[in-house]
């Protein structure tokens, strides 16, 4: 135990390499799904003028939440990247002269490999949950405040969403006045409710302009020269307004934090989804459980992918001598690609009778057997027709 905690100078000097590269790498896979997850809901975020501090909070969840996937992602890239580093620095060759072994290099990247793998089974199955209900609540206040902000002419425009009510806007144009206030045109505003699961016309506004307007502490427009027609118990009943102006007052969001669905598998922990399977169980609800089982497969399965990792990539790195880093980049992404496709299609995979859990490990079998077949190849040195030519004459 002693020798394997002990730090030699061989695995000082490939973690003072590598260590950087994996802080790198971490960060340029992490930007990119956070650019591409986020940039919508920023943008929305600032039309509306909300609070930079909400912002700042639906960023940090989404960078705790991404974390599960961009560190394996990392780890993929950046011991592909050094090793070939080392490679065409000729620095393997030197190690191997010295009568280092490969296994003995790859010993450092192993180590963190197993060290972050650890790191993520901890950390999908107890913190993750949490963070991606964060990450939905912060998107639907955004979402949901100020629902005038993003109306659009010619689209119909949803500013109230809910189980039981419906209402959408519909504007021809939108000009904005000196003053810097948005004037709507020709304006159609439907309200649909929920009567005995299907949606009823409610009310319908028709208006020929609107302004966006604050009274107190709630926002409104202004809706001028039109009518509404109501739904009564027998018929439907016409208001004119076409001398005077009603006021559309908008709803915001309120809630305190996101509440999930049953089928919403995802927001929930290890615990709580144990508990929710011997529910569904005792209802026959296969089709939840069969989910349920998928999402920790998952969570394990994503977890171990940073060992896995980091076995398949070293040999990679080692037979990648002259292409260049350019060559390791296309490697490594490749790999991800293919990996996550596979993680991403689990849920579809359970669908034809695979057992949930075991449909979020077929990338990590597949790419068990790759890591398994590479290592016995590049770095074992391990050659399939001498043994089995030896084996035969034995």
């Amino acid at each position: 135990m002693q020798y394997i905690l002990r730090l030699t100078s061989l695995s000082r000097y490939i973690l003072v390499k590598y260590i950087p590269s994996l802080l790198i790498s971490t960060i340029f896979f992490t930007t990119i799904i956070l650019v591409f997850y986020l940039k919508e809901v920023v943008r929305e975020a600032m039309e509306k003028n909300l609070s930079l501090l909400l912002v700042g909070e639906l960023m940090a969840y989404s960078l705790g939440w991404t974390l599960s996937m961009t560190i394996p992602m990392a780890i993929l890239l950046s011991v592909i990247l050094s090793v070939s580093a080392h490679n065409s620095d000729s620095e393997v060759i030197a190690m191997r002269a010295g009568g280092i072994s490969y296994r003995r290099i790859s010993w450092p990247y192993v180590m963190v490999g197993l060290l972050l793998s650890g790191f993520l089974l901890w950390y999908n199955h107890f913190v993750v949950p949490g963070l991606y209900g964060q990450v939905l609540t912060k998107t639907k206040k955004i979402v949901m405040a100020d629902p005038a902000a993003v109306i659009e002419p010619g689209q119909f425009t949803m500013i109230i969403d809910d189980e039981t009510k419906k209402e959408s806007i519909y504007i021809d144009e939108m000009e904005r006045t000196e003053d810097g206030f948005d004037i709507l045109k020709n304006i159609q505003i439907q309200t649909h409710v929920k009567e005995n699961e299907y949606l009823r016309l409610e009310r319908l506004i028709i208006a020929d302009t609107g302004e966006k307007i604050k009274t107190g502490n709630r926002k409104a427009i202004r809706l001028r020269n039109g009518y509404i027609l109501y739904k009564t118990e027998q018929d439907y009943t016409i208001i004119d307004f076409s001398t005077g102006y009603t006021d559309l007052y908008l709803v915001e969001s309120n809630f305190a934090e996101y509440t999930p669905e049953e089928k919403e598998v995802a927001f929930f922990s290890n615990g709580q989804l144990m508990q929710k399977i011997d529910s569904w169980k005792s209802e026959k609800q296969n089709e939840l459980v069969t989910k349920a089982y998928t999402e920790m497969g998952k969570r394990t399965a994503l977890g171990f992918a940073a060992l896995l990792f980091t076995i398949a990539a070293f040999p990679l790195g080692i037979s990648n001598i002259r292409a260049g880093k350019g060559a390791g980049l296309g490697i490594a992404i490749v790999l991800i690609f293919l990996y996550f496709t596979l993680y991403l299609l689990s849920d579809a995979i359970a669908s034809f009778g695979v057992p949930g859990y075991l449909s979020a490990w077929v990338g990590n079998i597949i790419y068990m057997v790759v890591a398994v077949v590479l290592y016995l190849q590049r770095i074992a040195e391990f050659s399939p027709p001498v043994f089995w030519a030896t084996l035969l004459r034995r």
